[in-house]
């Protein structure tokens, strides 16, 4: 925007600068293509997500079957109509055929974290053309103060700067409340969030050009700040308080959040492992030592924690630059130029980051699918002592001495009423026995061979879940002289990887 003679002398650290040294021109180019690589990724994500949106709002939803008819389940498993206690006749219509119903598919919502991300590249790409309005300033070989391209070059960075931010810091929110609260907002939430903060970084922006009436008098808003084109120096106050501060707040905010979520996983994981005998021996882990050192010792792999590292390397150094100059000290055009090229590469970063770790979302599942990629945060696939898959322990309810002493204490009451002597005669005390070996073996006591096998052996490799299966084999013996028959337990059980036939004698 050019500027005329009421708009006042500018400072010459603020006015044009031309020509450039070579360290400036060579450091611009940096930042130029640095921002072109940003811009045309985040564009063709952008784009790739704003086709998906549109296809997904015209085309219908797809339907779950197909066109053919799912039969419904036959659950009487055969049995006579006298067996159940109601009648098909005396069944509601309305129930009969509820399983034959085709369902009209529905349209969900929008992807949650799709939304968020929408945002985030929208915004990376007003940050990433302010930074491609260096090549302005390298085809002129100066920084011209009153063009319109540094006027422009002054607001996209003002917005593009802070509303990256915001939305870095609420995809943080986002991840903290699913991944550690188990919260999900609901959509009417999201939006009106996502709407505010729009709200909030424009009225930002403006408020700096309205609050100054555009810097007239002190020669205009935006000026050349050093290296390129951005809020003048003489508005100090208004750089840090509608700039910079809600940026460090952002910083503040993003890496207390990813923080609170490793610690929440490390604890998660130390309360999940299982008993330390389980664990194989230093000779079996010593086997998968190329895989494990990979991993931490909680199991949990560390990678999600590059979020708030690439956001603070990326931003910090441009942001704290500026901090030191408003505290009138000089920062060489080189430093601006290395952090300038830090910050254009937010866009193509974000990208790469996003695009690997919830790939699943964005390209794989459907823009209403419940998916919200927090697999990328729970890291337990794997424990660091093993090399392959995850261990699940099955173990039942035991009785301990509390059954026994009741077992030992019916015995003695039946044996002073003359109970026992009758189950002796008439062959229940057998199967009674017998019984109560089989309930004590699978309830989890003493000597329960189950949950020995459940647990493993120290010194075995653990391979999986391993049962003791026992099977009891039944004998019908016929009698002559006796209509009724007896059924006696056999003796001995058999594993159940042998197969024993039994006939009738």
């Amino acid at each position: 925007m050019a500027q005329g003679d009421d708009y006042g002398p500018l400072d010459p650290s603020s006015d044009t600068l031309s020509p450039l040294s070579n360290i400036h021109r060579n450091g611009l180019i940096a930042v130029a293509i640095c921002g072109i690589v940003s811009f045309v990724s985040t564009s063709a994500l952008f784009l790739y997500l704003t086709y998906k949106l549109i296809t997904w709002r015209i085309w219908p939803p797809t339907k779950q079957d197909d066109g053919h008819q799912t039969p419904a389940n036959d659950l009487s498993l055969g049995l006579a109509q006298r067996n159940f206690g109601m009648t098909k006749k005396s069944i509601p219509l309305e129930h009969q055929d509820t399983s034959q119903r085709k369902q009209e598919p529905r349209r969900g919502p929008p992807n949650q974290f799709l939304v968020l991300l929408y945002n985030l590249l929208f915004a990376d790409m007003h940050q990433a053309t302010a930074f491609m309005l260096n090549i302005s300033w390298i085809q002129n070989n100066g920084v011209v103060v009153g063009n319109p391209a540094c006027w422009a070059q002054g607001w996209f960075i003002s917005i593009g700067d802070l509303s990256a931010s915001c939305f870095i810091c609420a995809i943080a929110i986002h991840t903290y409340l699913g991944v550690v609260k188990g919260y999900k907002p609901p959509h009417w939430l999201l939006y009106l969030t996502v709407t505010g903060l729009w709200l909030f970084v424009y009225a930002m922006t403006i408020a700096g050009v309205a609050a100054t009436n555009n810097g007239k008098g002190l020669g205009g808003f935006y000026v050349r700040a050093s290296a390129w084109c951005w809020v003048s120096i003489k508005y100090a106050g208004l750089r840090l308080w509608l700039h910079y501060f809600w940026i460090f707040l952002s910083f503040i905010v993003t890496s207390l959040l990813y923080t609170l979520i490793f610690i929440f996983l490390q604890r998660k994981q130390s309360l999940s492992q299982p008993l330390s005998h389980s664990r194989p021996s230093a000779t079996v882990r010593s086997a998968a030592n190329g895989i494990s050192t990979r991993m931490q010792s909680s199991g949990h792999h560390p990678a999600f924690l590059i979020y708030p590292v690439i956001y603070v390397l990326c931003t910090a150094p441009l942001a704290l630059g500026r901090v030191v100059t408003m505290s009138g000290r000089d920062v060489s055009i080189a430093y601006f130029c290395v952090a300038g090229a830090m910050i254009a590469c937010n866009g193509w970063l974000d990208v790469l980051l996003f695009t690997t770790t919830r790939h699943s979302i964005i390209f794989n599942s459907s823009l209403d699918s419940a998916n919200t990629g927090l697999e990328t945060f729970t890291f337990m696939r794997t424990p660091h002592w093993r090399q392959y898959g995850n261990m699940i322990w099955v173990q039942g309810g035991a009785r301990g001495r509390n059954g026994e002493q009741n077992r030992q204490h019916r015995r003695r009451r039946e044996a002073a009423w003359g109970l026992g002597k009758i189950k002796q005669l008439t062959g229940w005390n057998r199967m009674g026995s017998s019984s109560e070996t089989r309930s004590s073996s699978w309830s989890g006591g003493h000597g329960s061979g189950s949950q020995e096998s459940l647990r493993g052996n120290a010194g075995a490799a653990e391979t999986g879940i391993q049962m003791d299966t026992v099977t009891t084999v039944v004998v019908e013996v016929a009698r002559d002289s006796v209509k009724t028959s007896s059924r006696e337990s056999s003796a001995h059980s058999i594993d159940s990887s042998e197969k024993v036939v039994a006939e009738k004698t």
